[in-house]
């Protein structure tokens, strides 16, 4: 359930995304290698939740990059206690992106299940259509971390998703 409502929180900042340049933060999500290396975080927000049934604190931060032609949003969320992350499919994720993004539907052009620095990735590209726009959408998942997001471009190419994760960074987390 939350992830659910996390990720109709990353629909609706898909829309943010689009929007002009915000000032650079600091934040634990970079990119330092890949279409979006050096790319600063913008409209970074960090959460903490402490209200975990047993133990533990969930801690999340969410940021938007921008770069040749790109515009990502990651969320980073790592689960406190004795709680691990389920991978789930990315249906509902793709859902939320075409919804905040005000396309009609949305076609999967290609899609694939990799490894990033030790991480289980599920990817996929799809075609926005009554957009400009082709995005692609990820999900990796290690224990009590979790990694999901996405970058779209509006000038039809395919986004290099493989590319992108591999240039991932997340402070003590995961590093290409």
């Amino acid at each position: 359930m939350v992830r659910g409502i996390l990720s109709c929180a990353a629909g609706l900042l898909a829309l943010a995304a689009f929007s002009l340049p915000a000032a650079a933060e600091p934040s634990v999500i970079a990119f330092v290698s890949g279409p979006l290396a050096g790319a600063t975080a913008e409209d970074v927000k960090h959460e903490e939740d402490n209200n975990l049934a047993e133990r533990g604190t969930q801690v999340t931060e969410t940021a938007v990059f921008r770069s040749n032609g790109l515009v990502a949003w990651v969320q980073w969320s790592r689960l406190g206690g004795n709680y691990v992350w389920r991978q789930d499919d990315l249906d509902g994720f793709t859902d939320n992106v075409r919804q905040a993004l005000k396309a009609t539907g949305a076609k999967v052009i290609s899609g694939d299940r990799i490894t990033v620095s030790g991480f289980s990735a599920q990817y996929r590209n799809v075609d926005l259509i009554g957009t400009p726009n082709r995005c692609g959408i990820f999900d990796l998942g290690r224990g009590k971390n979790s990694i999901i997001g996405f970058a779209c471009r509006r000038d039809g190419q395919a986004v290099a998703v493989p590319a992108i994760l591999q240039g991932l960074s997340v402070r003590n987390v995961i590093e290409p």
